[in-house]
């Protein structure tokens, strides 16, 4: 029996697209995200939503958010993700970095 669901990344595309259906199935959700309005949204649709706004690059938040955690999870979706494209073939460093900050160490911050 599953406990409930905690997914990073659920303000928005497929985070936000997984709460929906785990709660839309009846399982508790913890949606996760930086994006405090459409967060609100979520939970205002379902009530078996609960929400905490944090931004995965930020440890301490991370660490804060998840001790207010209202059940722990059976099922942790860290799915928080950030998206850049190289144009011509111009590597910028500080575009890499930001990809790298919350698709790993955004990660590895929840871990």
């Amino acid at each position: 029996m599953m406990n409930g669901v905690l997914i990073t990344g659920a303000s928005s595309g497929i985070g936000m697209q997984l709460a929906k259906d785990y709660a839309s199935s009846g399982v508790p959700v913890i949606a996760c995200g930086r994006n405090q309005e459409a967060l609100d949204l979520l939970a205002a649709e379902y009530q078996n939503v609960h929400i905490l706004t944090f931004d995965v690059t930020d440890a301490p938040a991370v660490t804060q958010a998840f001790t207010q955690l209202p059940f722990v999870p059976t099922l942790w979706i860290l799915n928080a993700g950030h998206c850049e494209y190289i144009d011509d073939g111009k590597l910028d460093a500080l575009l890499i970095r930001r990809v790298f900050e919350t698709n790993f160490m955004g990660m590895v911050h929840c871990l």
